[in-house]
């Protein structure tokens, strides 16, 4: 009886230890950015993306309704961009003085910088990119912010006021 419940206890342990594994392995292999995008997405996006993306950094102004903001740089600190985006569209500058505009959606960015084709992938506050910051391929992590939203602030003060009584001014 004793060797039928170890076995069933080994099982279940080697079981419970595969479990917990496999959350590692995905989260190391997300935040591999040494592997190349496959050339099948390369080709789904083709042509149909470029006609999607704006004509120019102005346009694209137009097409984000509620802006929200974003700051992303890459792994090693030395390219930076901030800006905004909304509705499938982004646009932004860089560090160097740069400017970038372009599309976003399904964890696929692409766009113009500086007036170059560029597209990567975003997950997880992460990217990479082929093109961007004007390097073959480049990678980092991104954060964003909630829209601007300006609302007045009440300042509570307390008012000293002096009450006069009807016979104050007899005096």
């Amino acid at each position: 009886m004793n060797k039928i419940i170890k076995n069933k206890i080994i099982k279940i342990v080697l079981v419970a230890m595969l479990i917990m594994a496999l959350p590692i392995v995905s989260a190391f292999e997300s935040t591999n950015t040494d592997n190349e995008l496959s050339a099948r997405e390369v080709k789904k996006m083709g042509e149909e993306v470029l006609d999607k993306i704006p004509e120019t950094y102005d346009v694209t102004a137009d097409k984000i309704t509620v802006p929200n903001r974003f700051l992303l740089y890459t792994h090693n600190g030395k390219d930076v961009m901030w800006g905004t985006y909304g509705n499938g569209y982004f646009r932004g500058k860089d560090n160097h003085g740069k400017y970038t505009w372009g599309i976003y959606g399904n964890k696929i960015f692409a766009g113009m910088y500086d007036g170059e084709f560029f597209w990567g992938k975003y997950s997880r506050n992460r990217w990479k990119a082929f093109g961007l910051f004007g390097q073959k391929r480049s990678h980092g992590k991104f954060v964003l912010f909630p829209p601007i939203t300006i609302e007045p602030i009440p300042i509570h003060k307390p008012v000293k006021t002096r009450l006069a009584s009807p016979t104050a001014s007899l005096n």
